[in-house]
């Protein structure tokens, strides 16, 4: 793999775990045609074909899973904040109310 790809790899991975998705969609598009380069480059029976594919694939799925984690987490964080809104006082003079920032 080239530097580039593994720059874009790396990116890749900070934007999921920052939670930054619209860096996910277009740094995942930059990777995959990438990848999709110098795959190509490879003669057709050069298992690094195969090893850039699996590494690609796995790469994308990690992404994919974590991003879904990462949203059932904040679907919960907002369940509980919507619940815990039940318990607090509305008649005091602040008007308290909990709120998330995603």
């Amino acid at each position: 793999m080239s530097d580039s790809l593994l720059q874009l790899e790396r990116d890749l991975r900070n934007a999921v775990l920052r939670r930054s998705y619209t860096e996910v969609q277009t740094i995942a598009g930059q990777f995959c045609a990438r990848a999709a380069e110098e795959w190509r480059a490879f003669p057709s029976e050069d298992p690094r074909r195969r090893s850039l594919f699996d590494r690609m694939q796995t790469l994308l799925q990690w992404a994919q899973q974590m991003i879904r984690v990462s949203r059932a987490a904040a679907s919960d964080e907002l369940q509980r904040v919507v619940l815990a809104n039940r318990y607090v006082r509305t008649g005091n003079a602040t008007g308290i109310r909990l709120r998330l920032d995603i």
